[in-house]
């Protein structure tokens, strides 16, 4: 009886020590905007902690509909800081950081999120086909390093993987 519980007690401190570890691992995740895009409009960017099964059904969401005034599942995300808004205009960063130390990445890990979305309202793209407005980015993929991503009048584009 004692053993089991000595048992339990070492898996559950090994799997709190690896938990931890993955939290350290993620990334900086650096978002910039193209000058000449950010000089027209104001462009938002999400970035989201999911599950891969919550994935499949984001692949079959309108991201038009998701970025249309009053949408409840973008405000709501907000509101429950479970997604990480980058806003950029004329006046404010041409790039903005979610660091890999923001609790936003505890709060995904929580939830069960294995997998990075990132989700850009700019102007003049719609949902035609693959919409080159959404890129997703397994945790795993993310481990170590920095990653960045440019958002461009003509979609979300990954750049500059470096391992630190």
């Amino acid at each position: 009886m004692r053993t089991t519980f000595y048992k339990v007690c070492a898996l559950a401190i090994l799997l709190l020590v690896l938990t931890t570890m993955g939290c350290k691992k993620l990334p900086d995740i650096v978002v910039s905007v193209d000058p000449g895009l950010r000089k027209t409009a104001s462009v938002t960017v999400h970035l989201m902690g999911i599950t891969w099964f919550e994935l499949e059904e984001w692949k079959g969401k309108s991201i038009d509909k998701y970025w249309s005034p009053g949408n409840p599942e973008r405000e709501q995300g907000v509101a429950r800081k479970q997604t990480d808004e980058k806003t950029f205009a004329r006046d404010l960063q041409a790039i903005q950081v979610l660091r890999k130390s923001d609790p936003i990445w505890k709060r995904w890990e929580k939830v069960g999120a294995d997998t990075l979305l990132v989700i850009a309202n700019i102007p003049g793209l719609s949902d035609k086909g693959r919409d080159p407005r959404m890129l997703y980015f397994s945790f795993k993929e993310l481990r170590g390093g920095k990653m960045g991503i440019d958002v461009l009048p003509t979609g979300l584009r990954k750049v500059g993987w470096s391992k630190r």
